[in-house]
C-alpha cells in the first residue's frame, strides 16, 4: 500500500495499519514523507515521529532514504521477504524531497530557501547519485580485469 506523508497521519490509513497487524497480512506500507505538508515542514505539522504511529500498532516500521535508488531497492527485497516468511506487515517510510512546488500555481515556494532547494538538487538528487555509483562500480570493473592473474 503507497501513501503519502499526509495520509499517514489520517484515521483511515491507521486503520487499515491495524487491520493488517490483526490479520498479519503480508502487506508494506511505503510512505513518501517529502518532508513538507503542502506549504510547511513536516516537524511543525506532526507530534513525534511517522514510524511511531506504524509501531503503536505492533507494524514493523522503518526509514529509509527515498533518494537512494539502492537502498530503497534493498530496503523493499528485505520486507519483501519478511512477508513472504509470515512475518506480518510492515511499514517503510522513504524519505524524499519535492524539487518544484506542491502545485502548478506554486512557484514562489516562499516556505524553503532556493539553497535548500539547490542543495537537495544538486547533493541528494536520486539519478546523479546512482550514475556515480554505476561509473565508479564500472571503473573498478574495468581495473580489475585488465589486470594480469
Amino acid at each position: 500500500m503507497f501513501l503519502r506523508r499526509r495520509r499517514a497521519r489520517a484515521g483511515a490509513a491507521l486503520r487499515g495499519d491495524e487491520h493488517g497487524r490483526a490479520l498479519e497480512a503480508a502487506v508494506i506500507y511505503v510512505c513518501e514523507n517529502n518532508l513538507y505538508g503542502e506549504y510547511t515542514p513536516c516537524g511543525e505539522t506532526i507530534a513525534g515521529e511517522i514510524l511511531a504511529r506504524a509501531r503503536a500498532f505492533g507494524i514493523h516500521a522503518e526509514s529509509v532514504d527515498g533518494q537512494d535508488v539502492q537502498a530503497v531497492n534493498a530496503t523493499m527485497k528485505r520486507l519483501v521477504g519478511r512477508a513472504r516468511r509470515g512475518e506480518g506487515p510492515a511499514f517503510v517510510e522513504c524519505k524524499t524531497y519535492r524539487y518544484y512546488g506542491h502545485h502548478v500555481g506554486d512557484v514562489n515556494r516562499d516556505y524553503r530557501t532556493r539553497e535548500e532547494e539547490k542543495e537537495w538538487m544538486s547533493t541528494h538528487d536520486p539519478l546523479l547519485t546512482l550514475a556515480a555509483r554505476l561509473k565508479a562500480w564500472s571503473t573498478r570493473a574495468r581495473s580489475s580485469a585488465s589486470r594480469p592473474t
